[in-house]
């Protein structure tokens, strides 16, 4: 399985949404809190400044699409 990443920030709905969407899948994914100094430190690394951000394996996905989440996970 490929490793799941999801920056968050507070009051995000689209955030919320992709939260829901992995939960729903029953997928094993890690939380960045994108309010933390560190977690803004993470985020930057990742080449975005806006959440959410999805990384599963080496496909970085800005914004949430349950479609792109899918096509990450099979590899396309």
């Amino acid at each position: 399985m490929k490793r799941i990443t999801l920056y968050m920030g507070p009051r995000c709905p689209h955030c919320e949404a992709a939260k829901a969407y992995l939960d729903k899948k029953g997928l094993r994914y890690r939380v960045v809190d994108t309010a933390t100094p560190k977690g803004k430190k993470l985020l930057a690394a990742t080449g975005s400044r806006g959440v959410p951000v999805i990384c599963i394996g080496d496909t970085t996905l800005r914004g949430f699409s349950p479609k792109a989440v899918e096509k990450a996970l099979k590899g396309e």
